[in-house]
């Protein structure tokens, strides 16, 4: 079966090998605009992170005809392309190619532009994925496993590739460790997801979300094999300035209102200011708000861009090259940091997962 992915951006990133591999794909076209991806580069040039062997296309119409299914994946806030969803979608309800949106996920005027034969699946694909394990409402709300929260400092931050990363390492010692993400796109690598209106009733900071969430952990705590659970945070932990506050870490505090972790990693830009003192002081600060502490600090290759972001007054990042993170957590170390990791070094989450399962374990 062939594939093709639209429109590819960043929130689909983390997970377009995984697409490939969970839908048994022969060939996967990803087509992005030519601002976020020229054509023919490969897939990890959006974010500048992997490498994926799968090349960018930036005109779907020359491919769409040789694949028999469409993926429109969550795309992250600001990319306006209501209308060229719209068409794709449409060209391939009239040819006969199957469709799962997760971009109108609920956006009922599209199920029923869709044809009784073409299986077009948004809502009930995302929500329906963690459906059969079962739900226990005659129970206490307390979560039996150990939770490590992967939260960031400002929303623009990636921190998928940290929870992939962490649950990898962890697994590998021998434990089971559940991955819980907030990015829909996960569901389309079988992964588990917080549901959609969950994450954007967090978003908009509406505390009655908080139950719900606690409920969905809950149940899943009690259904499966779970050593721990390692869980995505939304949004960003930290207000980026009086100006830009960048939602004043509301999410983030709210998740935790409804599942308090038991560790807590924050993914935060390329800088070179963490040193113990600030990793310190920055944790006792963190914990006046949200009653628990930073156990590490993982620089990703996210660029906060200080410039642009003053004049637009909105958070604007730049990715730089993995190997100038690698460098910039080797620097640190040389001088001492024990607390920041990088999530591009296999033994620094090896490191990193050892850490957060003997604190765990105490």
């Amino acid at each position: 079966m062939n594939a093709i992915v639209y429109p590819y951006c960043k929130a689909a990133a983390p997970f377009i090998s995984g697409i490939k591999e969970n839908f048994n794909v022969d060939e996967l076209y990803v087509c992005a605009p030519p601002v976020l991806a020229p054509e023919g580069s490969d897939a990890g040039f959006i974010d500048n992170t992997f490498t994926r062997n799968i090349s960018v296309i930036n005109e779907w119409k020359e491919y769409i005809d040789s694949c028999q299914l469409l993926i429109v994946p969550y795309v992250e806030e600001g990319i306006v392309l209501n209308e060229q969803v719209e068409e794709i979608i449409l060209y391939a309800i009239e040819n006969d190619i199957d469709v799962i949106d997760l971009f109108n996920a609920y956006n009922c005027e599209y199920e029923e532009k869709a044809s009784g034969k073409v299986e077009y699946r948004s809502r009930d694909y995302y929500d329906n994925l963690n459906q059969g394990r079962g739900l226990q409402t005659d129970r206490p709300y307390m979560i039996k496993q150990p939770t490590i929260y992967v939260g960031k400092s400002n929303s623009p931050i990636v921190n998928e590739y940290a929870v992939e990363e962490i649950a990898k390492s962890v697994n590998e010692k021998g434990y089971v460790a559940t991955e819980i993400y907030a990015n829909p796109n996960a569901v389309l690598c079988g992964k588990i997801c917080i549901p959609m209106n969950i994450v954007a009733g967090l978003q908009k900071g509406d505390y009655t979300y908080v139950v719900s969430l606690k409920e969905f952990v809950d149940n899943l705590s009690m259904n499966g094999e779970h050593d721990v659970f390692i869980i995505q945070c939304i949004g960003g932990a930290t207000k980026y300035s009086n100006i830009i506050p960048d939602a004043y870490g509301i999410p983030t505090y709210l998740m935790s209102m409804a599942v308090m972790p038991d560790c807590f990693v924050m993914c935060t830009p390329a800088l070179e200011m963490y040193d113990d003192n600030f990793v310190d002081y920055f944790s006792k600060e963190f914990y006046k708000k949200y009653n628990f502490g930073v156990d590490a600090i993982i620089t990703t290759n996210v660029f906060l861009d200080t410039i642009t972001t003053v004049v637009l007054k909105k958070l604007t990042t730049l990715f730089v090259d993995s190997e100038y993170s690698l460098s910039l957590v080797s620097k640190l170390k040389e001088n001492g940091n024990k607390l920041v990791y990088s999530q591009f070094d296999k033994k620094d989450m090896d490191l990193l997962a050892e850490k957060l399962i003997n604190k765990l374990s105490e």
